[in-house]
């Protein structure tokens, strides 16, 4: 085996192992919040000075900045998750080739949620394309009512940020929300 494939394979027994341990017995069918209007495709990466390659950096800084907002309204800071990030990866590659809450194969957004044996009780997505900053994407998301709705829901107590740049270096955000 090479380094990459065992980093690879133990990058998957981490998340599978989180899946395992943060998953309570429940029913699936509880509510869910979508992020339903599509962002308008504004600005692209290439008109910021920053490349935003490091996904790391964009994801925790649009979840700073969600939290800022969050906590000036009250509300208690989301709790980053590393497997619904993983999941929100996924959700943002997926989001490339297919712009909506519904999933490439037609299924709903929130198939990935069983995908991953993730029992909840609230779920929420966010989704946007073409923001080349995080503040500038947040911004975008609290001037959205559904997207600021699940920004500032108390229901969810867990977020995810996912990130994907495809070849033209065009940015896809997803976020996922979640309360057990």
């Amino acid at each position: 085996m090479n380094k990459s494939r065992i980093l690879s394979t133990v990058f998957l027994l981490v998340v599978f192992l989180t899946i395992a341990l943060t998953a309570l017995p429940g029913s699936a069918s509880a509510s869910w919040e979508l992020g339903i209007a599509n962002l308008p495709d504004t600005a692209t990466v290439s008109q910021t000075n920053q490349t935003w390659e490091d996904s790391e950096v964009f994801r925790s800084e649009v979840i700073r900045l969600i939290n800022l907002e969050r906590t000036k309204n009250g509300l208690n800071p989301l709790e980053e998750s590393q497997t619904l990030t993983y999941m929100a990866t996924i959700r943002a590659q997926e989001s490339m080739n297919f712009f909506s809450h519904t999933r490439p194969d037609g299924a709903d957004a929130f198939t990935i949620f069983s995908d991953y044996n993730l029992a909840y009780t609230a779920v929420g997505e966010n989704l946007s394309s073409g923001f080349s900053s995080p503040a500038k994407l947040v911004e975008a998301w609290m001037t959205s009512e559904s997207h600021q709705a699940n920004i500032l829901s108390d229901k969810f107590v867990c977020v995810g940020t996912g990130f994907y740049v495809d070849e033209n270096k065009k940015i896809y955000c997803s976020q996922l929300f979640y309360r057990p």
